[in-house]
Order: structure tokens, then sequence, then C-alpha cells
């Protein structure tokens, strides 16, 4: 895969919250794509931050298992 664009990676020192997620991408230059694993998308969706950060992508995309699906 090759998009021509800088790429952000969480740091290992962090706790994988939605906070902190969101003040990754936050710190990052020109976050155009989201690739993650599915838990990563769940846990920005139960904040309002992370939709509003979802929705700014123009490409999100996960792999490795199914992407949850909450209650309504």
């Amino acid at each position: 895969m090759y998009s021509g664009q800088t790429i952000t990676l969480f740091p290992p020192h962090l706790p994988l919250t939605a906070a902190n997620i969101c003040n990754v991408i936050a710190a990052s230059p020109q976050v155009t794509q989201c690739f993650s694993v599915p838990y990563v998308i769940k846990l920005m969706a139960e904040k309002p931050e992370g939709i509003r950060a979802l929705a700014n992508f123009d490409v999100v995309c996960f792999g490795g298992a199914a992407l949850p699906v909450g209650r309504p």
C-alpha cells in the first residue's frame, strides 16, 4: 500500500484510550486516512471527539476482525 503520505503510529507507552488516540491524531500532520484494527475504531466511536476525528478522515479502513456493532 502506498499513498505518498506521512504515516503516524500510536506510541506504545500511552494507554489505548479514545482521548489519547484523538490527541495523537491532532498532533499528526495532514491526517487524511485511518488504517486500524476494529477495537480502535470502536473506542473512538464511543466518544464525541472520536466520532469527529473519524468523520474528518477521507478514508477509514480496518482489518483483522469484524467491526464491533453497538446496540442502538
